[in-house]
C-alpha cells in the first residue's frame, strides 16, 4: 500500500456540508481528500434559499444573488408578508455557492471531481477503479448516500420534488411559500426569485399519500399555471430529499447535510443546517472532548419546525383539506394580529 492512498479524512461529497467540513480540516496538519461524483462542483436541483445565519460562515448576504427584507407565506385563500429592518434571506445559485466555497478551501485540501464511489469497507472505500484508506470518512453525499447505507440508516421520512426556472416576471419579486391544500395536502409550493431566473417548485413529503392518485408533476403544472406561469417548454426536474435524522456520529464514520438527514421536514432548508453539520463534525474529528453544540443547536430548530408539520399532517389526515384549511387560516389570522406570534413562528422558520 502506498502512503498516498491513506488519508487522516475521506469526504464523500462536495455539496455544502462536505466543502464546509473541508474547510474546518484544512491548514490543521490532516490529509483530507474530497471525493465528488460530479464532474463540476456546485449543480443540484435546488431552490437556492440561505437564511442570514450563512454569514457565519464568512457568506454575506449582500454577496449572494438577491437579497430580500420579508419573507411571504400563502395559503387557504390568505396571505401574510411582515416586512424587516435588514435582509433577513437570500437567493444564490447552487453552482455559484459550490464555487464560492471551493474558492474560499485552504491550499491543503485535495478534491477531485468525477470520483464516483462504488464501495464502502471497513477503512477504505473504491472510486475511480482504486482504493483509498481512511481513518475518518465523512459522508456528505446527499440524500440517497451510500454511507448512510453503509451504517445501515434507512431513509422513509422523504421530501419529493418537482422545480423549474422561469424567466423574471414584473410583480412576482416576492421570496414565498404557497401552501395549496387541493394540490399539495400539507406540502407546499416555493416562488424564489433570482437574479436572473425564479425558482418555481413545489414538494410533497413520501407520507401524504396522494401522489399516486394525481402525479406531482401534473399538480405542479396546474399550480404554475395558477400562479400565471406557463411552463410548458421549461425545464422540469425533480429531487428527493431525506429530512430523516437518526444520528450523524457512528464511531469514525459521520454522516453531514442530507446525508445525515439535516433538512428541515417543514420548509425543506438544508443548506445552512449541511454547512453547520458538517463545520461541526470537522470539529469532532479535530477535538474527540467536542460536544457538537451546533448540531445540537440546528436539531432543536429542526424538531420546532417539524412540530409545526406534524400539526398540519395530523389536520390534513383526520379533517382533509377542510381541517387543513382552517388551521392554516388560523396561523395568519394570529401572525396578521399578533407581532409576538408573528415573530415566533418568522424565528422558527426563518432564523
Amino acid at each position: 500500500m502506498e502512503e498516498k492512498d491513506i488519508y487522516d479524512v475521506i469526504i464523500i461529497g462536495a455539496g455544502p456540508a462536505g466543502l464546509a467540513c473541508a474547510a474546518e480540516l484544512g491548514g490543521k496538519g490532516k490529509r483530507v481528500l474530497v471525493l465528488e461524483k460530479n464532474k463540476e462542483i456546485g449543480p443540484k436541483v435546488c431552490a437556492g434559499g440561505v437564511t442570514k445565519k450563512v454569514e457565519e460562515f464568512g457568506y454575506p448576504l449582500s454577496a449572494m444573488d438577491r437579497t430580500f427584507t420579508s419573507f411571504s407565506m400563502y395559503g387557504a385563500g390568505s396571505s401574510i408578508s411582515v416586512p424587516f429592518q435588514e435582509p433577513i434571506a437570500a437567493t444564490i445559485d447552487r453552482k455559484r455557492l459550490g464555487v464560492l466555497m471551493f474558492n474560499a478551501l485552504p491550499h491543503d485540501i485535495d478534491v477531485r471531481t468525477g470520483m464516483a464511489v462504488t464501495a464502502i469497507g471497513d477503512g477504505y472505500i473504491s472510486a475511480g477503479g482504486k482504493q483509498y484508506y481512511y481513518k475518518y470518512l465523512v459522508g456528505a453525499d446527499g440524500g440517497m448516500s451510500l454511507v448512510r447505507k453503509y451504517v445501515g440508516l434507512p431513509s422513509t421520512k422523504i421530501m419529493i420534488t418537482v422545480s423549474c426556472r422561469v424567466p423574471l416576471v414584473e410583480g412576482k419579486d416576492k421570496l414565498g411559500l404557497y401552501f395549496d391544500s387541493d394540490l399539495f395536502g400539507y406540502g407546499y409550493g416555493w416562488l424564489f426569485p433570482h437574479k436572473e431566473f425564479i425558482s418555481l417548485g413545489c414538494g410533497l413529503l413520501s407520507t401524504s399519500g396522494i401522489t399516486g392518485q394525481f402525479p406531482l408533476k401534473e399538480r405542479f403544472f396546474v399550480w404554475a399555471k395558477k400562479l400565471g406561469f406557463d411552463i410548458s417548454n421549461a425545464t422540469i426536474e425533480g429531487g428527493i430529499i431525506s429530512y430523516d435524522y437518526r444520528g450523524h456520529d457512528f464511531g469514525n464514520i459521520f454522516l453531514a447535510g442530507d446525508a445525515g438527514g439535516f433538512v428541515s421536514g417543514l420548509t425543506g432548508e438544508g443548506i445552512y443546517y449541511a454547512m453547520v453539520s458538517g463545520r461541526d463534525i470537522a470539529r469532532k474529528i479535530l477535538d474527540p472532548a467536542y460536544n457538537y453544540k451546533e448540531i445540537k443547536y440546528i436539531l432543536k430548530k429542526k424538531r420546532k419546525q417539524e412540530y409545526i408539520a406534524m400539526i398540519a399532517q395530523l389536520c390534513y389526515r383526520t379533517g382533509g383539506i377542510f381541517l387543513l384549511n382552517n388551521f392554516l387560516r388560523s396561523v395568519f389570522f394570529l401572525m396578521k394580529r399578533w407581532d409576538g406570534f408573528a415573530k415566533k413562528i418568522y424565528e422558527i422558520v426563518i432564523y
